[in-house]
């Protein structure tokens, strides 16, 4: 076995481990909105949405990194997210709300950190920094 089949069946093996732990989180997640609402529901349609969400989710994956590569960036950003999301009004409207609480508690942070300085949003550039 060489190096590159070695590499392959470590990022393979790696990919497995993820899907498992992301295929117990939302069987979790299904059965406890289950019990929450008195329903049952069928092993086969528990697996069904388990292997529906990770296909969704690897999608979305791959379409906030070509965002992040078309921006010439190396890194994902909140706005690559939201681009990703507008295809979903519904979850396009909870990630702007995280991202607008998340706001809220960094803007907090920096004026700790900065001493009487503050991080507002700007049109222009991200994020400009003022006095208080």
């Amino acid at each position: 076995m060489n190096f590159g089949e070695e590499g392959f069946l470590a990022q393979q093996s790696k990919e497995e481990k993820i899907k498992k732990k992301f295929r117990v989180a939302c069987i979790q997640l299904i059965e406890e909105t289950a019990q929450r609402q008195s329903t049952e529901i069928v092993d086969t349609v528990v697996n069904a949405l388990a292997e529906a969400t990770f296909s969704q989710s690897r999608i979305l994956a791959k379409d906030v990194l070509q965002f992040a590569k078309h921006a010439k960036r190396a890194s994902v950003s909140e706005a690559d997210v939201l681009l990703a999301a507008r295809r979903n009004a519904d979850v396009q409207s909870a990630l702007m709300q995280l991202q607008q609480k998340g706001g809220e508690n960094q803007c907090m942070k920096r004026r700790r950190k900065d001493k009487g300085k503050y991080i507002e949003p700007d049109e222009e550039t991200d994020f400009a920094t003022k006095e208080i």
